[in-house]
Order: C-alpha cells, then structure tokens, then sequence
C-alpha cells in the first residue's frame, strides 16, 4: 500500500470512529504529506519557514484560507489523474466567472465519509430518515458546486425518497416549497430543510406575505 493509500485510509478509519489521543499524530502526517505532495502549499509553507522538520504540533501547521482557492491549485501533481475526482469551482464573485477558482477532491470518499458524519452528529444522531427538501441546487444541476454535492450526499445517506430540489441556480421557487411543506404536514411526515441563509430568507418572506406557517416540530431545518 503506497503512502498516500495509507493516509487515506487512517483518515477514513478516524471519521469514522474518532479518537482524540490520535487526532494530532494524524494530522501531522496529513500535514507532511500535503508538504512533500503540493507544491504551493509547499512554497506557502516555506515562505513562513514551516516544514516538516519545523512543525511539531498541529498548531504549527500554516492554515490556508479558503481565498486560496481562488488565487492557486492545492492539489498534488497527480490529483487530476484520479478518475473519480471531483472538481469544485469558487462562485466566481471576487474575479468574474472567467476566473473562476477550483478545488480538486482527488478521493471524494473522503469528504463524503466526512460531511455525513457531521450531518448525522448535527441533524440526525437518532438514525431517522426524513422526507427532503433542498432549497439549493442539487449536484445534478450544479455538479461544479460543494454545496450543492453535500446536499446530494444527505437527501441520498437520510432520506426516505420523498424529497424536493426547489431551487434552480437563480431562484429558489417558493411556491412548490411551500405545497411540499403543506402536503408533508398534512400527512404528518418530518422534513428536513437544507438551503442557505438567503434561501429561508426568501421563504420566510413568502410566508409572512401568504400569512402561512407550519409546525416547527415537523421540519428540521440546516442553513448551510
């Protein structure tokens, strides 16, 4: 098994049954990993005269911000030859659409393994399925979007099947939003609601026009 086979899979085994006292150890071998295998991380790292030698302790480690993204390609030389990669693409607000930064997810496994975890800590620690709505493109219509894959993963990992994307990538459509919460509380089925802020933003406003509401302990809600 080659270096990065073994990384991946002591990531995967701490996702899924995490152990405080080996969450550093870990870490810090992610951290010399990324070091040796992506080259403007390590230029990054350099720069501020961390390396492997240096950086003892996870809080050594540089920490990228997320604007990275747009500016450099953090991946290592062989991620694009990962056949089930992922590319991710920024929203293109701060360069134009034209300038669009990317993210490469050569193992999607792995953040699949781990966005679940957290959504079954943070909204379904009991197991239930749920009936789902998405106020958020889904990865069929915004396949270049993470967000958009996160919530794909979740209505799939705890759904019951009854489900709705209500939304396009310019409109969330309040109207079938509603019918859907409205039959789903006419039967008694729990939802979960995943959007954005500005997606309940835009629901609530319809609500507070149309003068409708529904039962807070039908529905679980997660602005993501």
């Amino acid at each position: 098994m080659s270096l990065d086979q073994q990384i991946y899979q002591r990531i995967l085994a701490f996702i899924h049954k995490p152990v405080d006292e080996s969450f550093e150890s870990l870490a810090l071998q992610v951290f010399r990993y990324q070091f040796e295998s992506v080259r403007p991380y390590r230029r990054y790292c350099e720069e501020r005269g961390a390396n492997p030698a240096t950086v003892r302790r996870i809080d050594d480690i540089p920490a990228v911000s997320n604007v990275a993204f747009k500016f450099a390609d953090l991946m290592g030389d062989d991620a694009q030859m990962s056949p089930g990669a992922l590319v991710f693409l920024t929203s293109g607000t701060t360069q134009g659409r034209e300038r669009r930064g990317r993210h490469v997810v050569p193992r999607p496994e792995i953040y699949r393994a781990s966005a679940i975890a957290h959504l079954r800590t943070m909204l379904f620690p009991d197991e239930r399925r749920m009936a789902m709505l998405a106020m958020h493109p889904t990865a069929d219509a915004m396949p270049e979007s993470s967000l958009a894959q996160m919530i794909s993963w979740c209505v799939e990992e705890f759904g019951t099947g009854t489900q709705l994307a209500a939304a396009s990538r310019v409109r969330v459509d309040s109207g079938a939003t509603i019918r859907f919460l409205a039959e789903a509380e006419a039967s008694g089925e729990p939802v979960c609601i995943l959007g954005t802020t500005a997606a309940f933003a835009t629901l609530f406003s319809e609500l507070r026009e149309r003068r409708g509401k529904y039962r807070r302990s039908n529905a679980r809600s997660r602005s993501v």
